[in-house]
């Protein structure tokens, strides 16, 4: 959804109303982070943005597929 794009491009700070919500998912690919390290910062982000999720997974080319659905 739009709302998972935005939440997994946007860096925190972006939204003033909710300064920690973003992830800046950039900077975890350009990192040495481990294919693992990102599904779970990207799990517990939306989790916590509730949202529902099925299944995150991120690929050895660090594409990344997410199921999910917003509360």
């Amino acid at each position: 959804s739009q709302s998972a794009g935005l939440l997994l491009n946007c860096f925190p700070g972006n939204f003033k109303q909710y300064p920690t919500t973003c992830i800046g998912i950039l900077n975890y690919i350009a990192s040495n982070s481990s294919q693992l390290e990102i599904a779970q910062i990207v799990t517990q982000a939306l989790i916590a943005d509730n949202f529902t999720l099925e299944n995150c997974t991120v690929s050895p080319d660090n594409s990344i597929q997410i199921n999910a659905v917003q509360n």
